[in-house]
């Protein structure tokens, strides 16, 4: 039940890849691997379990022993694939489905989170070398998922780039993506436009807030859609 490990090379850099067995989340060791998946209750799951199985395996050799290991296992293997199913929506859950590693899908579309903190268009810039934009959300069961996989990664579940700007015309507010913005989901009093903010992000008390494009924070890549 130990996690997998496997030495990988990269670009002459060596890392170490560990694959969880429960859920098949990835956790690497890479260096500046923007999207390391912080899923730690699955990692903690299986430090337990481990670390139960042995003191287990030392002391006792009868059936009630293994017959305890399993409703252990049973247990935390709740506690696993409860890491990634947490939400306002109790049926929302992250799923890869087709998508890329570390992307996950939404009603056809791939989502990733990018940890690395950046400005706004340096944000849009990585994920058009993702062959995406910063994510438009275009309803709230997407603007849900959004949140919840920020929360994935990020527990704290602080301010994150979206794709929402009005840089090109003030109070015109557009998806980096082309798509005409119509829904919102902003916090009461925003946008303010206060000291010339032209740029979204979510998260600000759970909605969304208008900051300066040069602030440094996580972002949110999407594939291209078909505007609705």
């Amino acid at each position: 039940m130990q996690p997998r490990e496997r030495l990988s090379e990269t670009a002459g850099k060596t890392f170490i890849t560990y694959i969880l067995p429960i859920t098949g989340h990835v956790i690497t060791s890479r260096d500046n691997d923007v999207t390391f998946p912080h899923i730690y209750k699955e990692a903690a799951c299986h430090l337990k379990l481990h670390n139960l199985h042995q003191r287990f395996s030392a002391t006792s050799t009868d059936r009630d022993g293994d017959i305890i290991i399993m409703l252990v296992f049973l247990f935390l293997l709740g506690l696993a694939l409860g890491a990634v199913s947490s939400s306002d929506d109790p049926e929302m859950v992250l799923e890869r489905s087709s998508c890329p590693s570390f992307w996950f899908s939404f009603n056809g579309r791939c989502y990733k989170y990018i940890a690395t903190k950046m400005t706004w268009a340096d944000a849009e810039l990585h994920c058009l070398s993702q062959g995406g934009n910063l994510v438009s959300i275009h309803g709230k069961g997407e603007d849900n998922f959004v949140k919840l996989l920020i929360k994935n990664f990020d527990l704290a579940q602080g301010p994150t780039w979206i794709g929402l700007s009005d840089i090109h015309k003030e109070g015109s507010w557009m998806w980096s993506d082309g798509c005409v913005a119509k829904f919102f989901s902003w916090k009461k009093g925003e946008p303010n436009n206060r000291k010339g903010e032209d740029c979204v992000h979510n998260n600000w008390s759970g909605m969304w807030n208008d900051r300066r494009c040069s602030t440094t924070l996580p972002s949110v890549c999407a594939s291209r859609t078909t505007c609705p």
